[in-house]
């Protein structure tokens, strides 16, 4: 089993998450500073599932398969 690096600071995930929800409560947009930090937050998790578990095709898999029975 693979080792997980990536630290994510969980104050941080609670705040924008509060940003998030503020923001769609009110119907306003997020600041671009949140919506960068949690971009750059969820790139960084992709990549290390990436790492972790290879890319994965699961769609193409689905799709082929039904091919397949057709």
């Amino acid at each position: 089993m693979a080792t997980h690096t990536l630290q994510l600071d969980e104050a941080q995930i609670q705040a924008d998450l509060k940003a998030v929800l503020g923001s769609l409560a009110a119907g306003t947009p997020l600041t671009a500073e949140t919506a960068e930090r949690i971009r750059e937050r969820a790139a960084r998790i992709t990549e290390e599932v990436r790492l972790e578990h290879g890319d994965l095709q699961v769609a193409v898999e689905l799709i082929q398969e039904v091919r397949d029975e057709a």
